[in-house]
């Protein structure tokens, strides 16, 4: 029964989790991969195990994408009427089934934590792989207590609490920031997984342009990262507009408003990094260039989100065109290409297809 109860949880919880995040997963390796040796990677495992801080850290990161999945899994136990009914079968079963999906769904830190402990054995440093192992114990078992608490009251309906309530009871929320009032709602962790992630690359690469004679081009490969990194959140935004917001595309806006209103909705998003960019703006190089590297970041981030429209995609899916989105902008910025032309072509080039595919694009359910 485990075995096929399991196989059940994973088909209904783990893969749509993995494909609803491939992108920003996708993304994480690619950065780890590209810009990390593997004698680095060592490095920082070695300072970890020996650090009780940035072990901490580590931790910290690791609880965060715990606490992602496991509110993604909680939504689909709420949501899926027939999964209420593993209330019924004996709980040491129920509570084996759940652990073993929550470790499928911790993966990636399972992969990493093991790299982490083995260094620590290396290095006979016991008390940090004693941390190591009680944090992987409780980011496996705490999540029972959310899902037990579903699977008893299955029928608990969800609201916004009462700050929620009070915001929407007296403000009207503008067209412009439905999306960024959609992800802090229902995608928090997300939305955080990702700024967090941006924002230490863009402030470790203001950190490291001191210690060398780098030039603009180190920030163009941070602004190239930072828009990779948003594609499931972009994937996001192509999803809402198709599932949510059906009767806008129906309304008689013209085709370059409603451009510049997705142009206005990614600036906000992207605000942050730019606000990032300017305060830890080197003192060789000028405020103008510094916006250059935000408004290639925004080009780069609008052209991801125009090709959604070319060709309906599912998340799992977009990994060969950020690949080669990350090799062509790599190879760009090497060559020392204008960041303004790179930008100005970004903008053009999504443009073009979102005038072009917008129209016609819809949203397939496989």
């Amino acid at each position: 029964m485990t075995g096929i109860l399991t196989k059940v949880l994973t088909r209904t919880i783990v893969k749509p989790f993995y494909e609803q995040n491939a992108g920003l997963l996708a993304v994480v390796f690619l950065i780890a991969g590209s810009f990390l040796r593997a004698i680095e990677h060592i490095t920082l495992a070695e300072v970890a195990i020996r650090t009780h801080f940035v072990l901490a850290i580590y931790i910290g990161i690791w609880a965060i994408y715990g606490f992602h999945t496991t509110r993604f899994a909680a939504r689909v136990l709420h949501d899926e009427p027939f999964l209420h009914h593993l209330r019924l079968i004996p709980v040491p079963t129920q509570w084996l089934v759940l652990v073993l999906t929550q470790l499928q769904l911790l993966l990636p830190v399972l992969v990493y934590a093991g790299f982490v402990a083995t260094m620590a054995i290396n290095a006979g440093i016991w008390l940090s792989l004693t941390v190591i192992l009680l944090a992987i114990a409780a980011l496996a078992t705490w999540p029972l207590i959310w899902y037990t608490r579903i699977l008893r009251n299955p029928a608990t309906e969800r609201f916004s609490g009462k700050l929620g309530s009070w915001f929407s009871q007296r403000f009207t929320t503008p067209y412009l920031f439905f999306f960024l009032r959609y992800l802090l709602s229902r995608q928090p962790v997300l939305l955080l997984l990702t700024k967090t992630g941006t924002l230490l690359v863009l402030l470790g690469l203001a950190a490291l342009y001191p210690t060398d004679d780098y030039d603009l081009r180190l920030f163009g490969l941070g602004g190239l990262l930072a828009a990779l990194a948003h594609i499931t959140i972009v994937y996001r935004l192509y999803q809402f507009e198709h599932e949510s917001l059906v009767l806008y595309r129906n309304l008689p806006v013209s085709i370059l408003r409603r451009l510049l209103r997705y142009m206005i909705q990614i600036a906000v998003l992207l605000l942050p990094e730019a606000i990032l960019l300017v305060r830890y703006r080197p003192h060789d190089q000028s405020l103008t260039a510094m916006l250059s590297i935000w408004a290639f970041a925004l080009s780069l981030t609008l052209l991801e989100f125009s090709l959604l429209f070319k060709r309906h995609r599912l998340p799992d899916e977009l990994f060969p065109a950020l690949f080669w989105l990350l090799i062509g902008g790599f190879f760009a910025i090497m060559y020392q290409l204008p960041v303004w032309l790179l930008a100005g072509s970004g903008w053009l080039t999504a443009s073009i297809l979102f005038i072009r595919y917008y129209p016609q694009s819809v949203w397939e359910t496989r």
